[in-house]
């Protein structure tokens, strides 16, 4: 039986987070995978001559006191990025494109444009804005957040600062409050526009995402975007890497089967024997941690579990085709003026690789990554076949991928999300936003008010890449904090 001071359960970049933040301070960490890349849903894969990302994510977080520029300061790791502006189109159901530029007021004017000049949409666009930057400064400052013992609330009273306080009030309003405060429902494709917008950030609408998430979601393309080389894989390679450089035990292909209390640490069973640890962080999602679980879990993450109804998966598609896209942006959102039936989506999301990188396609040739969500995973089924060619026609007709350039492809639903990640119902994109749950009401860190933790996506504050970031090293400043 091995030994190991802190066993983490699955190899998602919350959890790579999490082992890279505690070997920095010397602790032995243990990382068990069951698939046989790292990476989870932040991952890539190759398939004739081309390299695929796992899904369609944006990189971000790397701006000043956003969670992967702090993680990239405490371990000194170096990542290898691609800024990108713009970061992302968006195409009209009336095949008008608006382009999200990094800069706001660039946006704004993009923007008007679109929906005229009225002082009402700058107001609000500035008034987003403004209210993300206070998002993520108070996030960074707040890494105990949400509160669930004493020594938490010592935490945020040690780390306040006044401005903190204006984010309050804002959590009890929705997005949907706004565009009602600033009279913007009548504006064309506007209300379809913002709700597919937070789809892709946010997993919900604008009547149930609360304002500051709301905001960070919807001006996500106003900080800095990036683009890794290889693909998503070149975002985690950096952390692999000096996590092997730091003695780090990665198992690959080593499910586990079962987590018990022992001796006052852990005992895990996997497929490839016995280990036990001091500690735990699980990286998984929350349904699938309380599966493994042989001992009593807090009530307070239990009850909040959500069931697949709540929940959303992804369609997704990979396509290798000649030539390059007609565009200066890698990332679209594509909103449609008739939804595809199947999965009642008005929106697909499309992702190319940079012109300027040489490794995901053959000379000459391009990789893209669409996507789109799957409501209650668990329970839906479609033809996959026509929806496959919903897309095709869509991105032949809007000029962007022509079909007869297409020289692969494959799709995929639930199900191999469900394969790849082991994830309960296939459901990625983490737990959507609910106006019934505040932020101090998600899913803590603190798994069984004892050594055992949860980072990733179904905990606070939720999905992307600063997101599950910040879930990592919540729970590492929660273990310290009661332990070390």
């Amino acid at each position: 039986m091995k030994n190991t001071d802190v066993a983490i359960v699955g190899s998602g970049l919350s959890s790579l987070v999490s082992a890279a933040l505690l070997a920095t301070e010397g602790v032995k960490v243990s990382i068990f995978e069951q698939n046989y890349l790292p990476g989870g849903c932040t991952s890539s894969y190759w398939r004739k001559g081309y390299t695929f990302d796992s899904g369609a994510t944006t990189i971000v977080g790397f701006d000043d006191g956003m969670p992967m520029k702090i993680f990239s300061d405490r371990t000194g790791i170096d990542f290898h990025l691609r800024k990108l502006d713009p970061p992302m189109q968006v195409h009209m159901p009336d095949k008008k494109v608006l382009t999200r530029y990094n800069d706001i007021n660039s946006w704004i004017k993009e923007a008007e444009t679109y929906w005229g000049g009225d002082a009402e949409l700058r107001k609000f666009w500035k008034e987003m804005h403004q209210v993300s930057k206070r998002v993520w400064k108070v996030s960074g400052q707040q890494t105990q957040f949400p509160p669930s013992k004493a020594k938490d609330l010592i935490s945020l009273v040690k780390n306040f600062k006044p401005g903190q306080l204006k984010l309050v009030p804002e959590v009890f309003k929705t997005v949907q409050q706004e565009i009602d405060n600033y009279k913007l429902n009548d504006l064309k494709h506007f209300k379809q526009f913002i709700n597919e917008q937070l789809l892709i950030s946010a997993q919900n609408f604008a009547e149930e995402v609360n304002k500051p998430f709301g905001a960070a979601a919807l001006c996500y393309t106003n900080y800095s975007n990036y683009y890794a080389d290889g693909g998503l894989m070149g975002l985690i390679q950096p952390i692999i890497d000096y996590l092997e450089e730091m003695g780090v035990d990665l198992m690959l292909r080593n499910p586990v089967e079962n987590i018990s209390k022992e001796n006052g640490g852990y005992s895990l069973k996997t497929k490839k024997g016995e280990f036990t640890s001091k500690y735990l962080i699980s990286g998984i999602p929350v349904n699938n941690t309380v599966q493994l679980c042989d001992f009593e879990i807090r009530r307070s993450n239990t009850s909040k579990i959500m069931p697949s109804e709540k929940l959303y998966s992804a369609f997704q598609m990979g396509i290798g085709f000649k030539g390059r896209l007609n565009s200066e942006a890698i990332h679209h959102q594509i909103l449609l003026d008739n939804k595809i039936q199947e999965l009642d989506a008005e929106s697909f999301f499309l992702s190319v690789n940079h012109p300027k990188d040489k490794f995901r396609a053959p000379e000459g040739h391009s990789v893209a990554n669409i996507s789109m969500h799957i409501r209650n995973p668990g329970n839906t089924r479609f033809e996959k076949e026509d929806v496959v060619e919903r897309v095709l026609k869509e991105l032949d007709q809007r000029n962007l991928i022509k079909r007869d350039s297409v020289d692969y492809l494959h799709s995929s639903t639930q199900f191999s999300w469900e394969k790849w990640t082991n994830r309960a119902f296939g459901f990625v994109g983490g737990y959507p936003q609910y106006y019934s749950i505040k932020p101090w009401q998600m899913i803590d860190a603190r798994i069984d008010g004892d050594k055992a933790y949860q980072c990733g996506d179904s905990t606070y504050p939720g999905q992307g890449i600063p997101g599950v970031a910040l879930s990592g090293m919540i729970a590492v400043e929660k273990l310290k904090a009661d332990w070390l």
